[in-house]
Order: C-alpha cells, then sequence, then structure tokens
C-alpha cells in the first residue's frame, strides 16, 4: 500500500490490503508446514532404509514423482486402471511373503 493510498483512498482499501497480508501468511505457513513434513518424511526413510534391506531411500523427489503418477492415471483407461491396481497388489502380497 502506497503512502497516497493510506492518507487519501477509502479505510476498507487498508482492510482489503490486510486481508491480503493475512492470507499471504497463511499460505507461507502452510507451505512451510508441508516443508517440514516432507524433511520428516525424507528422514522417516533414510533411518529405514539404514536399518531394512528391502527398504530403499527414494531415487526422485517424492512430490514430483506423486505428480507424475496423477498425470500418467489421468490418460489411463478404466481397464488399465483396474490391471494396475491388480499388479500392485500381487506385487505388494508377494513382497510380504
Amino acid at each position: 500500500m502506497t503512502v497516497h493510498d493510506f492518507w487519501y483512498e477509502s479505510p476498507l482499501l487498508l482492510s482489503a490490503y490486510e486481508q491480503n497480508y493475512d492470507t499471504q501468511q497463511k499460505i507461507s505457513e502452510m507451505q512451510m508446514e508441508k516443508s517440514a513434513w516432507f524433511i520428516g518424511l525424507y528422514v522417516n526413510r533414510a533411518i529405514a532404509a539404514s536399518f531394512d534391506k528391502n527398504t530403499h531411500y527414494p531415487q526422485e523427489l517424492i512430490l514430483y514423482s506423486e505428480q507424475k503418477r496423477v498425470e500418467e492415471e489421468k490418460t489411463l483407461t478404466l481397464e488399465q486402471k483396474q490391471q494396475k491396481i491388480e499388479a500392485e497388489m500381487k506385487a505388494y502380497l508377494m513382497q510380504r511373503d
């Protein structure tokens, strides 16, 4: 907000700037919390990988791989999605045994 806006414009404009600032602060806090969560996830995976031979540290960014997976799933047909889910379940069950 410029000095001119503060002194000569409507007081409602100040309220709009305040609401915008509060919204930006909330977004910033959410991004920091999300970042902290991902750091914790990477630390969790690193610790798990050091104690369990079957667990591996991610080779690419977790968020990037999730976005890539979602984009790939958008292009699949219903039958392809079902086949993919069945294959993942079989692999999971084989891994557990």
